[in-house]
């Protein structure tokens, strides 16, 4: 314990003297298993062998990158909840899917790899798949909605903003104005795109935009196909725009089926199932038992990448200019909703 104590002092004494930005994460994580079923809600007269409505929670930024860490790394969310569809994919028990959804969305491309496998999941498997968004389900939270067979919202769900963004900045004028001049050389001229130490090319910005578009024009191309007749086509454009709703506006608007939490959803799940009396059994890392549903997905860091990951912070220290930004993504394409951020 004392040689502990020695050197996480130490550590923090080099973090505290070096010339550059350090943050420095210690973490312990329990050992895991595969997954556990815990059960959280049965129905009056239904009993332990009763079937079974399994409620997978996806928390987090979606991504399928792995996430780094100081010994090893992270599954990202992808892969995180297809190994959980994986799981309850030929499990007898397991009649039907909730996903209890609470993300702002994420990449481009991870949204649309865990879209593809939740659809693949319910054609292979025959299991009906609910969608249960909880606080936030925007932008890629609402596109991997659209892979479910119906969907249902909090009526205080932020959910829609149906759009996409790349975050460019530019500081070549500011170093010009230092005497600071950074030249690229590269074998093309759109090689360095987007870089922001070259002079800003609208000819780059057009290509940019050109991809963006395109992204743009399969999310909402996605949306006029899952919502079919429900979707209310004389305001498309409107809800298209990049906005959020709630989830009465979505509801009004043909973007969600139902105005409900995850008792409705479960209810929803069993009705497509064919089921009259069953459990809600909550899929979650071996280790941490949930007594409720809401156990099963509480707790978990929205900005994590997994919704089970845990840890326990002995030293955490963020030093330097662009240390607030340790959340946040990086760069590429995302269908992702950054709401404002409080002072």
């Amino acid at each position: 314990m004392l040689k502990l104590s020695a050197c996480l002092t130490a550590l923090a004494f080099l973090a505290l003297t070096a010339c550059t930005p350090l943050r420095l994460t210690m973490d312990l994580r329990p050992a895991t298993s595969g997954f556990a079923k815990s059960e959280v809600l049965r129905d009056r007269g239904a009993s332990r062998n009763s079937p079974a409505v399994a409620l997978i929670g996806v928390t987090g930024m979606i991504a399928d990158a792995r996430t780094p860490g100081m010994v090893g790394s992270t599954p990202g969310l992808v892969d995180q909840v297809a190994a959980q569809l994986r799981a309850v994919e030929h499990d007898p028990d397991i009649k039907a899917v909730v996903l209890r959804i609470n993300s702002p969305g994420g990449t481009v491309t991870g949204s649309d790899i865990l879209h593809r496998e939740i659809r693949r999941f319910a054609q292979d498997s025959g299991k009906p798949v609910v969608a249960s968004m909880g606080e936030v389900a925007a932008s890629g939270g609402y596109y991997i909605s659209l892979a479910c067979d119906e969907l249902y919202a909090e009526p205080t769900s932020i959910t829609a903003s149906i759009g996409v963004i790349i975050q460019t900045f530019n500081i070549h004028e500011g170093l010009s104005r230092l005497g600071i001049q950074a030249r690229a050389l590269t074998s093309g001229p759109n090689k360095a795109m987007g870089s922001p130490f070259e002079p800003p090319s609208e000819a780059q910005v057009a290509l940019l935009q050109g991809i963006v578009d395109r992204f743009y024009a399969r999310f909402r191309g996605l949306v006029v196909e899952r919502r079919g007749e429900k979707l209310d086509r004389s305001k498309l454009d409107t809800m298209t725009d990049g906005r959020v709703v709630i989830g009465e506006q979505a509801l009004e608007l043909g973007l969600i089926d139902h105005v409900g939490g995850v008792r409705e959803a479960f209810e929803g799940a069993k009705a497509l199932a064919g089921l009259d009396k069953a459990r809600l059994v909550a899929i979650h890392d071996a280790g941490a038992a949930p007594g409720s549903p809401w156990g099963a997905l509480a707790g978990a860091d929205p900005n994590a990448t997994t919704s089970a990951d845990r840890e326990i912070n002995l030293v955490q220290l963020r030093l330097g200019a662009g240390a607030g930004m340790s959340a946040a993504p990086g760069v590429g394409f995302y269908y992702l909703w950054s709401p404002p951020e409080l002072p």
